[in-house]
């Protein structure tokens, strides 16, 4: 079974059901959501599960994978086509709202329409006897949270992933979709046994939003903000996401996958808090810890790298996740140099006001020097000082 391995934990601070390995029994581990330390019991009770073996969407469910505030995932048996696959319900607490219920429809709506190799794919969703369902492919590794909890991973293999992670990134960036919730925790893995490579999977796209959409999941003022209206994860927001999510770009989708590559090579963030307002404070007004502090021997050119990923100027970064891809190539193939200053094209003028913006500055020039004439020769001319022959 798929789930062999690992054991499920609740962190007390955003009270998500998380997913661990079997080592971290006993001991703490940082919740891959919040990096809040839980302490994970001994010996985990198993609390059966009532929902196990019942069918859903077609699917048998087997066992629970991981919980959240607003649903389940579980490992299931695909009565439609077989196989074995994941299928995430909404809790019906969650499905009282009507807003989270439209985030979660759209967001099986948009997925299914997707396919890409380094995307987790959606089959189908639907409803049935109260209960929402969202049929998808089943990665068995875990998460890259999972994979970084025990140590760094090391450098070429952490480029590696997060660069199939800006493959999927750049698949959605052309067809105008932003991601906005890219961190390790939604970031899956399988592969990796006998020597062969990782193979790494970007998920849930309940955050999503296609550019020029009137339809945004922002706009209902879901998730946690400064205010309670901007969405993502903290510690994995540029500052103008932070600011306004409803007005980012690509480059906030770059940013977020500079710190999940800074956080895989050196199991820290850039910018750590006692909680997500005081992180946010921190991203806003503060520098982030360079992470040649804290990995010794990083090749320069995987540092510029992350280091111009997480530019607050958004157009000192890649672009999108297109450039990513290319500046991680570039870091692959010459880690020992520098990367080359970023090519930044001039702000253009506003359309149809560049020849008369200059026209009337050469107007304002000449005027200001016609005044400046006129008082010049008016000060020049002399001063007459005796009195006319008619007051003599």
């Amino acid at each position: 079974m798929p789930t062999q391995g690992f054991l499920l934990a609740t962190c007390g601070s955003c009270k998500r059901e998380i997913r661990l390995d079997r080592s971290f029994a006993g001991k703490q581990a940082a919740c891959p959501h919040c990096r809040a330390i839980l302490k994970v019991p001994a010996t985990p009770s198993e609390v059966p599960d009532r929902l196990f073996g019942k069918q859903v969407g077609n699917c048998r469910l087997g066992p629970r994978l991981g919980a959240g505030a607003l649903g389940v995932v579980y490992e299931a048996e695909d009565l439609t086509v077989g196989g074995t696959v994941a299928i995430k319900l909404l809790s019906s607490k969650a499905a009282t709202e009507a807003e989270v219920v439209t985030r979660f429809v759209r967001e099986a709506e948009l997925a299914e329409t997707i396919r890409h190799p380094h995307l987790v794919e959606v089959r189908r969703h639907g409803h049935e006897r109260g209960v929402h369902w969202m049929v998808m492919e089943l990665v068995a590794g875990g998460t890259l949270a999972n994979l970084v909890e025990s140590a760094p991973l090391p450098w070429r293999e952490a480029l590696d992933l997060v660069r199939q992670a800006a493959q999927a990134v750049a698949h959605l960036h052309q067809r105008g979709i932003l991601h906005r919730d890219i961190k390790p925790a939604n970031i899956l893995w399988t592969g990796g046994d006998g020597g062969t490579p990782k193979i790494a999977k970007l998920s849930d796209l309940g955050l999503a939003k296609q550019t020029g959409s009137s339809d945004d999941p922002a706009a209902g003022g879901l998730g946690l903000t400064m205010q309670g209206v901007a969405l993502g994860s903290p510690a994995y927001m540029p500052a103008e996401q932070i600011l306004d999510t409803r007005s980012v770009g690509p480059s906030a989708d770059v940013y977020a996958l500079g710190v999940t590559l800074y956080n895989l090579v050196s199991a820290r963030l850039p910018y750590e808090g006692r909680s997500g307002t005081e992180v946010m404070q921190l991203v806003l007004e503060g520098s982030p810890v360079p992470v040649s502090d804290r990995v010794a021997g990083l090749p320069v050119g995987v540092c510029d790298l992350i280091t111009r990923c997480l530019l607050k100027d958004r157009s000192q970064r890649p672009q999108d996740g297109a450039a990513l891809v290319a500046a991680i190539d570039t870091a692959l193939a010459h880690p020992d140099q520098p990367l080359a200053p970023l090519a930044v094209a001039p702000r253009p003028l506003p359309a149809g006001r560049g020849p008369w913006l200059w026209i009337g500055i050469v107007v304002v020039v000449v005027f200001l020097a016609a005044l400046f004439l006129l008082f010049f020769r008016a000060s020049a001319t002399p001063v007459q000082t005796s009195l006319p022959p008619s007051a003599r």
